[in-house]
């Protein structure tokens, strides 16, 4: 492995026991998915769209037991729609509250399921690899430019989740790529002046309303 895949394998173990505790995951995995429970709309946000990401989980977390799935819907999102979905039935899976703060979960996670929120963006800004869902066919828009990988079915979904995670070596390759491209993106993106991340992430979430 080169020294930057062997430095991306795996986040400090020490701070990550400690976000483990403070998200009350008392478990050991080797993964971490953060999944993105948006605000539901009729039209650019369908429920059915949402509920698909949610089966295709359900799946890929009883075939790999040694991945968990942490989901904190947005603020704006109905958390009864969430737990209808009978996603928390898995061990592996956690579901939080509405009102938590992102950042413990962007910090454990090692990848992050978005459709093209501000997440995806503070996701990169963690060294996380975004993988953004898209089931209306809509191949032209792409808010992440080149830094995320793109799923316009759920077929190509579930190909992703298992090609990255079919093996430590392919983990690694992918997350190589994705810190490349996401520094590219964020380089070009937000602005240096700003160094905190409230104002980091006002400046994203006024930059990806302009582009929408």
């Amino acid at each position: 492995y080169s020294d930057n895949m062997k430095s991306v394998k795996k986040k400090s173990q020490e701070a990550r026991e400690l976000l483990k505790n403070k998200l009350d995951i008392h478990s050991n995995y080797d993964h971490y998915i953060f999944f993105d429970f948006p605000y539901l709309l009729m039209g650019n946000k369908p429920i059915e769209e949402s509920f698909i990401v949610i089966n295709i989980l359900k799946v890929f977390l009883n075939k790999n037991p040694n991945i968990a799935v942490l989901i904190k819907p947005h603020p704006s999102s109905d958390e009864n729609l969430l737990h209808l979905s009978g996603i928390n039935t898995n061990s592996n899976c956690y579901v939080y509250s509405k009102d938590k703060s992102p950042e413990d979960f962007l910090s454990l996670s090692d990848l992050t399921i978005t459709k093209y929120s501000t997440i995806g963006i503070e996701s990169m800004l963690y060294d996380n690899i975004v993988l953004s869902y898209n089931f209306m066919n809509v191949q032209e828009f792409k808010v992440y430019g080149e830094a995320a990988h793109y799923c316009y079915s759920a077929t190509e979904l579930q190909y992703l989740l298992n090609d990255i995670f079919k093996s430590d070596l392919s983990f690694l390759t992918y997350k190589e790529v994705s810190i490349q491209k996401n520094d590219a993106f964020l380089e070009d993106f937000y602005p240096k002046e700003f160094t905190d991340y409230k104002t980091i992430a006002f400046e994203i979430e006024k930059r990806l309303n302009e582009k929408t």
